[in-house]
């Protein structure tokens, strides 16, 4: 592709019309569902999580990523910023795995 051609395209590609470009980000935006968390109080949390968890690990923040903490419960791998959330998420997950 010579540099004229090279060009011509790049110009023709920045001028694509706003429905051109909304429906091609249409076609690669990813939708991932989640459940509600629930609601608990700190006992009922960990009562919960003594129960139907296996496995927990807490990942150190680097310089390109925050921390956060890593549940496994009833094979269900849950992330999230604060163990609460996390545990308040799983349970979401199992509750609605579970109806």
């Amino acid at each position: 592709m010579s540099a004229l051609e090279a060009l011509n395209w790049h110009t023709r590609a920045a001028e694509a019309s706003d429905e051109t470009i909304l429906s091609q980000r249409s076609r690669f935006e990813l939708v991932e569902k989640r459940p509600a968390p629930l609601e608990m109080t700190d006992t009922q949390r960990l009562d919960w999580f003594g129960e139907y968890c296996d496995e927990y690990e807490y990942v150190e923040p680097t310089k390109t990523t925050i921390g956060h903490h890593v549940i496994i419960c009833d094979g269900q791998r849950t992330i999230d910023a604060s163990f609460r959330d996390a545990i308040d998420l799983a349970a979401g997950k199992f509750k609605e795995a579970n109806e």
